[in-house]
């Protein structure tokens, strides 16, 4: 079984798994946005991976992504917060938040080029779970 179908396995087990849980339906806006962001996180992270260790790659010179990110990120966990019960989504979220200031602090230090490929894969791997439960969410019939 490979990783991703274990953790399929394992967020369909959370949402589905008990009678009385209830969850939020799929949300195409979180999917879109959470793509959206992704991509914008890859370009960033392939970018300061590229100029690590230059002044290229000084937090200064990289502001506006962060100013974006955040706004981004603000935008999906409103979108989130306006679902009931979404806990699962806005925990993803968060952990995304989370690792967010993680990353804007070890910018603020200066970031090595093994640390942006860590946290590249930290990042995507979050994306992608969190996609992955939206898509495993209930639709509703049209």
């Amino acid at each position: 079984m490979t990783r991703r179908t274990s953790a399929s396995l394992t967020i369909a087990l959370a949402i589905f798994g008990c009678a009385c849980f209830s969850i939020a339906d799929f949300d195409p806006e979180v999917v879109s946005g959470a793509e959206a962001l992704q991509q914008k996180f890859e370009r960033f992270l392939t970018t300061l991976g590229e100029c690590a260790g230059t002044p290229e790659a000084d937090y200064s010179r990289h502001t506006a992504f962060y100013t974006e990110a955040w706004q981004d990120l603000e935008r999906l966990e409103a979108a989130a917060r306006s679902r009931a019960n979404n806990e699962l989504t806005l925990k993803s979220l968060e952990a995304i938040r989370d690792n967010l200031v993680e990353l804007e602090g070890l910018h603020h230090l200066g970031i090595s080029r093994g640390e942006v490929d860590v946290v590249a894969r930290l990042f995507d791997t979050q994306f992608r779970m969190l996609v992955e439960l939206e898509n495993l969410k209930p639709r509703k019939e049209p």
